[in-house]
């Protein structure tokens, strides 16, 4: 357990880049115990380097299914596969099955036992995948990827090993295949060729026998991509579309979790956007486009809200969700970003802007004398804490209070100046998603300036500490190896608040949040190049696995979180557009500079006076 068998990386990265394939086939050596096996991968790899030295076309082979990782811990139970859906024993007779730590053990003494795994969202849900589209419904024909085998890595067994596929009603077994087990280690792979919508996979021991399973994959085809970014931002796009309800418009906050039990305010007007922005990209068709901007604009339009017209941060069954906050800095980013959507698409954006200028700005700003407050507790008592602090965060709250009430925000004290509050990569580059970096805002800031530094800072502060970029806000690699009430946390170098955070205190490593990478890949890219190709190269980053963070342990061991949150996914899939489109051409800058609305918001934040900026008007 913990080992990793290694994938040709010639598969799964952009050959051109070779600081990228040196960096990979390094790896591939560290972290894995078998080194002549390493070898005669590295062989092969440079043997189709020298063939295709000049390509820049990828591709992906595996999806990985479950390595049984994840583990019950006291009061924390583990229901999730390696693809996001839920996982369980199932039997007749008398057997046993353990599940955790890196493997998934069953024993059959008379009967038949083993696993299941829904291979998408909870298998109570009525979701289904299509096996030759599981890129999701929305992408293009010409860019999808299909199942074409079933892998199982085998630490031991005896007896007989039994695998199926169910349909999409949970009912029928589509193909099964019974397999002989050796007895010692052994992998064996089952051929699929299907056609309709499937839902769950199964493997068990039928009848006497036992089995140790070690990693359990999907085998597929994908076309070739232009290169690991194009790559990189279908994949994403895919878990990202698996966090959308079209049924509802509404987005949850993480793709396991039914809709109704958490939507993310902040996620649907940013999917809406990033629909908007695949759609100009080529990566869906413009109807398809057409039907989430509306479906989501539905949606926003119809969520709760508090007497001074804020959106909770997450909604549950149509209501602010217990404990949650009626949010300034998520209403705001749910409204611009399905705004720009709606510019796109060419639905009328006024009931958008209505809303965001319906917001009680003068209660949140102490009749516009101080900082914008965060928003309201859910018994809509006002928030002491301000956005007063330098960051994306203040940036983002500022263009919509500005476009609203014509006003520059109040940041107060010195935290109106760089860094940021506790230098967490997202706070740096989130803004720069959504509008043109300014040279100089509001309150004298140089963000071009700033964004290069603060990159330099965290390359510095790691050097020593991870070959890999991104510290950001995510969830540990191993939730349930952290207590609870410290799983997510917000990673960075230190700002403000002096207090570098990367982890280590509390698992013993670095952890990186790929999403981080992604978002400079504009500026940054083999820094994107070696966080993603290192990822595809495990066979964990793939059109069924996100990767929220990862690490590397003193001994090589690769820790990760599976999780597809729809907020840092939806970062991930932005900043990968920027670099797919190139800044001048990405659609945000542009639609920004089309909505009048906005665009006289962000004239104010970026100047004092009323002078459009060059960027612009260049524009427009």
């Amino acid at each position: 357990m913990g080992e990793w068998t290694p994938i040709d990386p010639s598969d799964i990265i952009d050959i051109a880049d070779k600081s990228t394939v040196g960096e990979i086939m390094n790896n591939t050596l560290k972290m894995n115990r078998k080194p002549l096996l390493c070898l005669f991968s590295c062989f092969i790899f440079l043997f189709v380097l020298l063939l295709s030295v000049n390509s820049q076309a990828v591709t992906a082979q595996y999806v990985l299914i479950d390595d049984y990782a994840g583990t019950t811990v006291p009061g924390r139970d583990w229901y999730y596969s390696r693809i996001g859906g839920d996982r369980g024993v199932m039997g007749d007779g008398s057997y046993s099955v353990d599940l955790g730590n890196g493997k998934a053990s069953v024993v059959v003494n008379n009967g038949w036992g083993g696993v299941w795994t829904s291979l998408i969202h909870q298998v109570s849900s009525s979701s289904s995948i299509d096996p030759n589209k599981i890129l999701g419904e929305y992408v293009q024909n010409s860019y999808q990827a299909r199942i074409t085998g079933v892998r199982i890595d085998l630490i031991n067994g005896s007896g007989k090993l039994k695998v199926e596929i169910k349909d999409s009603s949970n009912n029928n077994v589509v193909p099964s295949s019974t397999f002989n087990l050796t007895g010692g280690a052994q992998t064996i792979t089952m051929p699929l060729s299907l056609s309709g919508n499937i839902k769950k996979l199964n493997w068990l021991v039928d009848g006497t026998g036992k089995a140790t399973v070690d990693k359990i994959w999907f085998e597929i085809q994908t076309p070739k991509y232009a290169n690991l970014a194009e790559m990189a931002f279908l994949f994403s796009f895919a878990s990202l579309s698996q966090c959308y309800d079209p049924a509802s418009g509404l987005v949850r906050d993480r793709a396991r979790w039914p809709v109704q039990h958490r939507a993310a305010a902040q996620s649907i007007g940013s999917f809406a956007l990033i629909a908007a922005i695949a759609a100009d990209l080529g990566y869906i068709n413009q109807a398809t486009a057409l039907a989430i901007v509306s479906k989501t604009k539905a949606a926003i339009l119809k969520l709760p809200k508090n007497s001074h017209q804020l959106n909770p941060h997450f909604i549950r069954y149509g209501q602010i969700e217990p404990g949650s906050e009626w949010s300034t800095i998520d209403t705001a980013i749910c409204l611009i970003t399905s705004i720009l959507a709606c510019e796109y698409v060419g639905i009328d954006t006024t009931g958008l802007e209505a809303r965001l200028m319906a917001i009680d700005w003068a209660d949140l700003s102490d009749n516009h004398t101080r900082s914008i407050s965060w928003g309201y507790k859910e018994n809509n008592e006002k928030i002491s804490a301000r956005i007063d602090v330098f960051g994306s965060e203040s940036l983002i709250s500022a263009l919509a209070y500005a476009s609203s009430t014509g006003k520059i925000a109040k940041i107060e004290a010195y935290d109106a100046y760089p860094p940021t509050f506790d230098g967490s990569g997202f706070n740096d580059e989130m803004a720069s998603l959504l509008f043109p970096p300014p040279s100089r805002d509001a309150w004298g800031n140089d963000w071009i300036e700033y964004r290069k530094n603060a990159y330099l800072k965290q390359v510095r502060y790691l050097r020593g500490k991870s070959s890999y970029l991104g510290l950001s806000a995510c969830e540990f690699p191993h939730p349930w190896e952290v207590p609870g009430d410290k799983v997510y946390q917000a990673f960075g170098v230190g700002g403000h608040n002096n207090d570098p955070n990367d982890g280590s205190d509390i698992v013993g490593y670095t952890v990186i949040a790929p999403h981080y990478s992604a978002m400079l890949a504009s500026s940054h890219i083999n820094d994107f190049k070696k966080v993603f190709g290192f990822l595809v190269s495990r066979g964990i980053f793939s059109p069924l696995n996100n990767v929220e963070s990862y690490g590397i342990m003193n001994n090589n061991i690769l820790k990760f979180n599976e999780l597809k949150s729809s907020w840092n996914l939806s970062l991930q899939a932005l900043g990968i557009s920027k670099y797919l489109s190139g800044e001048k051409n990405f659609l945000p800058f542009k639609l920004i500079a089309k909505n009048n609305f906005l665009n006289t918001g962000y004239r104010r934040i970026v100047f004092s006076g009323n002078l459009a900026p060059v960027y612009l008007l260049l524009l427009k």
